[in-house]
């Protein structure tokens, strides 16, 4: 839950410390030396069973303080003024039997979809034979599904998504939109460490099914009636890997990751080595350190909404990213 001290987003850093006991981080403005918020752990470490908390489910304080450590977005919880589309019924939700997934998929369906995205297979071929799901702590305003094998000591996660229902209110669009939120997304393969050019966070070798599970991640919510996709990405990596989907609801935001990754991402570099440069401090940009900030990438689930949300392909900050020095893995 948050907790913490919090501070204007104008003054020199606030704390949110939302969700499970790991997730926090320090947020300052993008010109200042900065921030990040651990919220979306990447996909890229490990975790036992014995390692996971429970979460505290606050979406009031956890989402109001988060909408307010955001550029360009708030977040609402209820359907805003103004919004006429209809998405999801808390109450609606809250009066479904346990056990589905936002309300709607129960652990059959759940698995049925994994098989149909091609993501059984590819752990079946990873050699994990024994692999169920389990649709834990689902309230009507957060949801998790978790895949687990087993393995020679004990079970293993495979795959952890929690997602929150939310109406988005895009400053730049001037509208607000339902959104199918990923506050965390873990794939992890158990078993293999990961290699010398693994990203930072990475406990395990990646599993390969970004792209698979964020197939059923889009037709979950299209069924569900959403409009966009969200995440907040805690790594510069995780924000390039998603960029084929996702752009930053800020404007400026966008231009700055778009110059970011012109100016670091050249010349053969290892996606690795900057992201790593980001946590770090090694990262240089108008003249001081820039951490990697907290803020709010979306995609679009229609062809329109994507239109409006694209941004010309020469708007690009002009002001140079330099790394002052590749740090170790």
């Amino acid at each position: 839950m948050p907790c913490g001290i919090r501070r204007p987003r104008d003054a020199q850093t606030a704390r949110l410390c939302i969700g499970r006991g790991y997730a926090f981080g320090i947020r300052r403005p993008r010109d200042a030396q900065t921030a990040r918020l651990c919220i979306g752990r990447g996909y890229a470490f490990g975790i036992r069973r014995a390692d996971l908390e429970t979460p505290m489910d606050t979406p009031h304080r956890r989402y109001v303080d988060l909408s307010a450590m955001l550029s360009g977005v708030d977040l609402y919880q209820t359907k805003p003024l103004g919004c006429s589309e209809d998405f999801y019924d808390p109450e609606a939700i809250a009066g479904t039997p346990d056990g589905r997934f936002c309300g709607r998929w129960t652990v059959d369906e759940t698995a049925q979809m994994l098989s149909d995205t091609g993501c059984l297979a590819r752990w079946q071929s990873y050699g994990f034979s024994k692999i169920w799901v389990e649709l834990p702590n689902n309230t009507p305003n957060r949801h998790t599904l978790e895949v687990w094998t087993q393995t020679d000591t004990g079970s293993e996660l495979l795959l952890q998504l929690v997602v929150w229902l939310d109406y988005i209110r895009i400053y730049r669009l001037r509208a607000a939109y339902p959104a199918f939120c990923v506050e965390h997304l873990r794939l992890q393969r158990p078993g293999i460490a990961p290699g010398p050019n693994s990203l930072p966070g990475q406990g395990f070798a990646s599993s390969g099914l970004l792209r698979n599970v964020f197939g059923m991640i889009k037709n979950m919510a299209c069924a569900l009636g959403a409009a966009l996709i969200t995440e907040i990405p805690e790594y510069f990596h995780t924000a390039y890997l998603f960029s084929e989907f996702f752009v930053f609801a800020d404007a400026e935001m966008e231009r700055i990751f778009r110059a970011a990754k012109r100016d670091l991402m050249a010349h053969g570099a290892k996606l690795g080595d900057v992201s790593r440069a980001f946590e770090t401090g090694n990262v240089i940009w108008k003249g001081q350190p820039y951490l990697w900030p907290t803020e709010f990438q979306v995609c679009a689930l229609s062809h329109e909404l994507a239109h409006q949300l694209a941004i010309p392909a020469d708007q690009i900050e002009p002001e140079p990213f330099k790394i002052r020095q590749i740090p170790k893995a």
